[in-house]
């Protein structure tokens, strides 16, 4: 957490001096609000995933690597199986994490401007009452937060389809191991049991 509130205290710092650094027609084309909603927002989500989520991961990795090699000792035979399956898991995952990827950054995007609309305004606020635009200046934010609920939307059901198919794999595999278990106890019950298989299958659902 330490280093992660360096990093992202450097990457904010940078961030800052080379927006000073740009020329004025620059700032033209982007508006002063979706600059410093970029600057909080954007190094928020940095901070989150290079934070604790990196402990989060080693954790992770550690348990699957330890789950695998318990596994392999316990029943090696139930342990391919599953492991037979493990491509299609990790392609499926592939999808969600893509899925997220990519419909969190068009969210981002279109509520951004939204933001940066309503800071503008906020900040003008006089001006904008003198001239009576408050109407116009509704509008136009509306029109900006429909764009946002249309990407969400979106969002949940392409997460929804994703997350279908990611536990339409990992149940499969693990119908496998409820169907392949009960074989193996039957035809070499001295090599395994149905003390084995419920080890197996216990460490193939915390992996």
């Amino acid at each position: 957490m330490i280093a992660c509130e360096r990093q992202v205290r450097r990457i904010r710092y940078a961030l800052f001096e080379s927006i000073l650094r740009q020329e004025i027609g620059w700032f033209d084309c982007l508006n002063a609000g979706e600059l410093s909603s970029r600057l909080v927002n954007d190094l928020e989500n940095i901070r989150e995933g290079i934070g604790f989520r990196v402990a989060d991961f080693i954790c992770l990795l550690s348990r699957i690597i330890a789950s695998i090699i318990f596994s392999f000792y316990t029943g090696w035979k139930l342990t391919l199986v599953f492991l037979s399956v493990s491509p299609l898991i990790i392609l499926s995952f592939n999808l969600l994490i893509r899925v997220i990827t990519k419909y969190t950054i068009m969210e981002m995007q279109a509520y951004s401007t939204a933001n940066a609309i309503a800071q503008e305004v906020l900040g003008a606020i006089r001006m904008v009452t003198a001239f009576s635009g408050q109407s116009k200046e509704s509008h136009r934010y509306e029109q900006n937060l429909i764009e946002g609920r249309r990407v969400g939307i979106r969002k949940g059901i392409m997460l929804g389809l994703a997350q279908a198919v990611v536990n339409i794999v990992l149940y499969g595999g693990i119908a496998i191991i409820f169907w392949y278990g009960p074989y193996l106890i039957r035809h070499e019950c001295h090599n395994y049991s149905a003390g084995q298989w419920l080890v197996v299958c216990i460490n193939k659902k915390k992996s």
